[in-house]
């Protein structure tokens, strides 16, 4: 699933020329919709998992 979510910039900080950011969404089974709708200590746990994955993988665990 490619869900494009824009980041609008803050008026007054974008620079001329500078892109604006574009991310796909990184969950295939998990909606936005759904992962938002999660108390913000769950998003954080959901966050620390997916870097403590990433580090590990990093440093070839």
């Amino acid at each position: 699933m490619e869900i494009e979510i824009k980041i609008p910039v803050d008026s007054g900080t974008k620079k001329i020329g500078e892109p604006t950011l574009h991310y796909t969404w990184p969950f295939q089974q998990i909606l936005p919709v759904d992962y938002f709708s999660l108390p913000a200590e769950k998003r954080d746990l959901v966050e620390a998992i997916a870097l403590t994955m990433l580090n590990q993988k990093a440093s070839g665990k």
